[in-house]
């Protein structure tokens, strides 16, 4: 029996100097555990969750899935993260 659950992830790759640092710095789990897709997210500095996705590592890129819906929202939070935008 199907369950019909359909996914509308959209798979983002975060790459650069020091991708897999800044990522750590960002969200809720330790990258470097990250070995399969893992969920976890990135909090305000009051702690409330600003947004809820997948991450993966890789030797030099973070491979993210997140809702399609809001793939705009996330690269906006990583953007306001980035000490070199």
């Amino acid at each position: 029996m199907s369950s019909g659950m359909k996914t509308t992830l959209q798979s983002i790759t975060v790459s650069g100097q020091d991708v897999l640092g800044f990522m750590q710095r960002i969200m809720t789990q330790d990258i470097h555990q990250c070995t399969q897709p893992t969920l976890s997210s990135i909090c305000q500095s009051s702690g409330k969750v600003t947004i809820i996705f997948w991450i993966q590592k890789d030797k030099d890129c973070a491979h993210i899935w997140v809702d399609q819906s809001l793939t705009t929202t996330f690269c906006q939070l990583i953007r306001h993260y980035d000490p070199f935008q």
